[in-house]
Order: C-alpha cells, then structure tokens, then sequence
C-alpha cells in the first residue's frame, strides 16, 4: 500500500483511539474534519472495508462500534509507524550529551527526566527524540522529521519531615512526570519547546548520522534556561514572539490592566483608610476614593503591570 495511504489510515486509528460518548465531536464529525484535508487520490486507495465501516459509523456509533473501527485500522497503523526509523541508539547518544551539559547546571537524571530543587522549586524536563512523517496539505507524505520532544516544567515543592521534597499534589520530586504536574498540580509552569533543530531523512531508509544527533541535541540546550526563566538567549526569545500572537498578546494585557486597576484601587483604598482610621481615628475611611490622584496612581500601576504582561507572554518562556 502506498505510504501516503497508509499514513492516512495511521491518522485515523490515532484520532479515534481514545474516542468515547463524551467526546466533543461525534464520529462524522471528525471523519468529515480529516477527509476534507485528504487528497481524493488518498481517499480513492483506502480500503473498501474500511470505507464502509467508516460510513456505517457516521450514521450511527457507540464506542464499542468504534472500538471495532480501531481494531480494524491498527494493522495499517502499525505498518505504517514500522516505517519510521529506529531511534534507539540516537536518543542514548542525544541523551547523554544533554546530561553531560545539564549536569554542570546542577540536574541529575532519574525515571527519564532531568531534574534540580532549588529554593523551593523543582525544575523538570523531559528530552527525546522523535520521527514522524512530513506532509503536504493534502495528505502526501514526502519525507522523514526527526525532531527532539522537550518538556520542561516548573512547580513548588515542600521538603518534608522524611527529608524528602514534595510538590503540591503530594508526589515526590524524583518520581513526579511532566504530565503528572501538567494534570494534577495547578500552579506548575509547563511547556513544550518550539523551534528546535529538525533534520529530514529520505523515505528510502535514510539514516540519522552523529552529526545530526549532536545538531539536534545542541538545539535542545536552552531547555533549562526556559525552564528556569533565565538568560533565555536572545535568538530563541526572536524565533518565540509569534508563537503567543500580539493581537491576543494585546487583549490579554489590556484585559489584565483593568482586572488589576479594578483591584488595586479596590484594596489600596479600602486598607489605607482601615490604616489612618486605627491610627489616627479619622472616620472617613473611603477618603481616598474621592481623590482624582489616587485613581490616576492606580491607573499608573495597571498601566505598568499590563506591560508586564504583554512583554512576558511575547517572551520565550510564556
């Protein structure tokens, strides 16, 4: 079977392998969303069995149905994964060079992360490297990516009477995953590295070379200074501003100006005048809010923490 075909029924199997009632779409929906950006030469090659229990499905699904649908794809699934290449030995190569530098910045590796405790936090990341298959719009697969996968992760972390760190949701800081912390710990800063090194190999069983696994493992080194939100270098903060766009950047910044003028002038109000009212016994405890001045002080302070905002959520790490 042709490779575009095959990585077309790969799609398929990955997008409804965790389908359930609750999904958000229903089986149509999502066989309607992946056909409309599939070529008819690609659609045209699948097989007749799997077309008629995709149009089966549409009418009418539950997930045992599904279940089925999935079982029938998977072989096609794992004959088209089969086609990637081994990434074994270039993921212990890539891993050991990012050890060999993330050492020296106070991580340990254990249970597949790199890890570091300092002041109170735990900084995690995940590294490896991945392939995948290049497409076009349609569909057509052309080439081979190899690209690293990193994840990094910041989050509180308590040390406990058995000498041992923990962070919020009561998980040990040499056990806890990036997903753990992205699912159960609230205030954790978590994020995937955009704008890594990638390299193409031909479809034809091209080979990853050292020279390439040190091309992307050297891309992967500004994982701990967006981990740690510091001296992020200045081309990745270039190759990061349009990942956040600056029309939402705007909105979220004017919307967190007025959030924090309403709050401000609200607090700073209200405990100033508790404050010379116990102090000095003056009953006019909403003084200040009669004050023209002391709306344009607060107005000064939301002024300057919107452009807080917008310049954090245009950097590397945000």
């Amino acid at each position: 079977m042709e490779i575009s075909t095959l990585y077309y029924l790969m799609r398929l199997y990955d997008l409804y392998a965790d389908f359930n009632e609750k999904s958000q779409k229903s089986f149509s929906e999502l066989y309607n969303d992946i056909n409309s950006h599939t070529s008819k030469d690609i659609l045209y090659a699948v097989p007749e069995v799997v077309k008629v229990s995709a149009q089966a499905l549409c009418l009418k699904s539950d997930v045992a149905a599904v279940k089925e649908f999935c079982e029938l794809l998977k072989p096609y699934a794992d004959e088209c994964r089969s086609l990637l290449p081994e990434l074994t030995g270039a993921n212990d190569r890539f891993t050991g060079i990012l050890a060999e530098n993330f050492r020296e910045q106070g991580y340990f590796s254990k249970s597949g992360a790199f890890r570091k405790v300092r002041k109170n936090k735990l900084y995690l990341i995940e590294a490896e490297l991945s392939a995948t298959f290049k497409t076009n719009e349609w569909g057509f697969v052309s080439a081979i990516v190899v690209a690293p996968v990193v994840r990094c992760a910041e989050a509180k972390v308590k040390l406990k009477k058995d000498k041992k760190y923990y962070t919020e949701c009561a998980l040990l800081d040499d056990e806890v995953t990036f997903s753990d912390l992205k699912l159960f710990c609230p205030s954790t800063f978590y994020k995937t590295l955009k704008h890594l090194e990638k390299i193409e190999l031909d479809l034809e069983g091209g080979a990853l070379s050292e020279e390439n696994t040190k091309a992307l493992a050297s891309s992967a080194l500004v994982a701990p200074s967006v981990c740690e939100n510091r001296a992020i270098p200045s081309y990745y903060k270039k190759l990061c501003k349009n990942d956040f766009p600056i029309g939402k950047a705007f909105s979220v910044s004017i919307m967190s100006g007025i959030f924090c003028f309403i709050l401000t002038t609200l607090i700073l109000g209200v405990i100033s005048g508790i404050g010379v009212y116990l102090a000095l016994g003056y009953e006019k405890i909403f003084g200040l809010f009669e004050s023209p001045w002391f709306y344009l002080v607060t107005a000064v302070i939301s002024v300057i923490y919107a452009m807080i905002v917008f310049t954090k959520t245009r950097r590397g790490r945000f």
